[in-house]
């Protein structure tokens, strides 16, 4: 409860609120239906059976230097969409590893792959607008 002596409000402060909400406008972000953290697919007891994919990697709170992986549970999908999902897995993978490590134009290469494989994939999408408005922000200077 916060407020003074003539307003009171109830309301929900912590860093597990500010990094569900981080989690939460990634779903829309990508447009998948589910997404957890790295914290959570380590409670489950078998991860394979929920058909994941790591799609990003947020700060956690307040401390910079943690970072949580964020994985898209793609196994409620439609079964053209898993289909796609596990065929394209290694190749977003990589691109999402090349991403990370600043190898935007091999990201690119690979991001742009798998759209060629699944065209439906927006978090492959996302990623391979990224690397176009980084690459041009390089090829400025």
């Amino acid at each position: 409860t916060v407020g003074g002596e003539f307003r009171m409000d109830t309301t929900v402060i912590s860093e597990t609120v500010n990094l569900t909400s981080r989690v939460e406008q990634l779903t829309k972000s990508f447009g998948t239906m589910v997404q957890i953290t790295e914290a959570t697919r380590a409670l489950l007891k078998d991860s394979d059976a929920y058909a994941l994919r790591r799609v990003d990697r947020v700060r956690a709170g307040q401390d910079e230097e943690t970072i949580l992986d964020v994985y898209e549970a793609y196994g409620a999908e439609a079964d053209t969409v898993r289909a796609a999902r596990d065929a394209t897995l290694p190749t977003f993978q990589r691109a999402l590893d090349a991403y990370h490590a600043r190898l935007f134009e091999e990201a690119q290469r690979l991001f742009s792959r798998v759209r060629t494989m699944d065209p439906n994939d927006r978090a492959a999408q996302v990623y391979l607008d990224r690397c176009k408005t980084i690459l041009q922000q390089f090829t400025a200077f």
